[in-house]
């Protein structure tokens, strides 16, 4: 879409040129996250308390991927509080970050989407490796893959080694789709319904964020009930793997259907980032080589992968 590709090389500018830095609001000084980092730890049943004071989520690696900043559906806030956070060496972005496929159409850029932007750059600047792999939604940026934009590394794809050797595939995951031949997940739920069950999650949560809870997902609830559904999930993650297998390599890191997931299929590894639509969701790698899939709201552990045999 020609409006679609004009915004992304904007948007591409943007992040490289102090001049347009300026105007969509970023800034060469550090960001204060005041609010975000007076957060503290809490279950999805607990009020927040001002007694408890957010601890350093520490690590190798950390991956996260979409994020879809510039839509209301993006958790900006509790992905502040992540990044703030944040100690690792090496942070990989899986694609979908920028939701340019969405703001084609409408724009939802409040100051904390800017503030995500600022932060990622600020990471870079402090030394942490930041690797941008763009996904289907801001897929226009691909044409960038190579590249560096304020210390922010942009690859198509790219392999990791973990500290205890195995390589894995990091790429966003929407080239499976095609592969796959039965439609889309969105496909599988009905586009309008799901678009619908996530507008109804903004204001649930408005609502839940007021009286001190953290961020539910209807959307998640139903989509997990969606027979369809649930059966493209189960055959994306077995492609994956097979794709990573065929590969040579040890497993995969992706996103793409925002459903976090660590599973092992035939021996190959199979890890799935989540969203920050929907979940808040990361993975991180700890100085081992083990990798973990973190709920961010309260740095909880949900799934760790199985000690190797």
């Amino acid at each position: 879409h020609p409006e679609h590709q004009r915004f992304a090389t904007f948007i591409a500018q943007a992040l490289s040129s102090k001049r347009l830095q300026a105007v969509i609001g970023l800034s060469s000084q550090p960001i204060k996250l005041a609010t975000s980092e007076a957060r503290d730890h809490r279950t999805m049943s607990e009020p927040r308390s001002s007694a408890a004071s957010p601890s350093r989520i520490t690590g190798r690696s950390a991956f996260l991927s979409d994020v879809h900043l510039g839509t209301r559906n993006c958790r900006a806030d509790a992905l502040l509080e992540f990044l703030t956070r944040l100690n690792t060496d090496t942070l990989f972005l899986v694609g979908d970050i920028i939701d340019l496929q969405r703001m084609a159409n409408a724009v939802h850029w409040p100051r904390s989407h800017t503030a995500v932007i600022q932060k990622l750059f600020n990471l870079a600047a402090a030394g942490m490796r930041v690797v941008f792999i763009p996904g289907n939604h801001d897929a226009a940026l691909r044409v960038h893959a190579g590249t560096t934009v304020n210390g922010v590394e942009v690859r198509l794809n790219t392999i990791h080694q973990t500290a205890d050797g195995r390589r894995l595939l990091i790429t966003h995951g929407d080239q499976f789709d095609s592969e796959l031949r039965i439609g889309s997940l969105k496909e599988k739920i009905g586009g309008a319904a799901y678009e619908w069950l996530l507008g109804l999650d903004v204001g649930i949560n408005r609502v839940r964020s007021r009286f001190g809870y953290d961020e539910t997902s209807i959307a998640s609830a139903v989509k997990m009930r969606v027979r369809s559904a649930q059966h493209y999930i189960r055959e994306y993650e077995q492609l994956a793997a097979d794709n990573a297998r065929k590969r040579g390599l040890d497993g995969i890191v992706c996103g793409h259907i925002h459903k976090p997931e660590i599973a092992r299929f035939n021996g190959t590894d199979y890890l799935n980032t989540g969203d920050w639509v929907e979940h808040g969701t990361a993975l991180l790698e700890d100085h081992h080589g083990r990798m973990q899939l973190i709920q961010t709201s309260d740095a909880s552990v949900v799934t760790t992968e199985p000690q190797a045999a």
